[in-house]
């Protein structure tokens, strides 16, 4: 299932924008994954399918907390540098960049 995308615009210079597209698997997507995982000699799962609502809600607040930078630390480091890593790619790249979510 592929949502509207989110347009987002750096607060420093409002030519900058950065679009979000929320990309979560439908059913048929998420078996196909499984399925390949179950069948590696060495079995997988995305942990993506691992986590329910409350444990998608506790990962939340865990990254809320003080304590756990790692969040805040990569969202600063990407506002910091958003033009810088644009221009770089380019006007035709695709930037996805999946983090951990919140796996609802």
């Amino acid at each position: 299932m592929t949502k509207n995308p989110t347009n987002y615009r750096d607060r420093d210079d409002p030519d900058v924008r950065v679009h979000v597209r929320d990309i979560r698997p439908d059913r048929e997507q998420m078996r196909a994954e499984v399925l390949q995982g179950l069948r590696r000699p060495q079995k997988e799962l995305p942990s993506k399918y691992l986590y329910d609502e409350q444990g998608s809600q506790l990962f939340e607040r865990i990254c809320a907390l003080e304590e756990y930078y790692l969040t805040r630390t990569e969202i600063a480091i990407l506002e910091a540098h958003a033009e810088e890593i644009a221009e770089r790619l380019g006007p035709e790249v695709l930037l996805l960049e999946y983090g951990s979510g919140s796996g609802t």
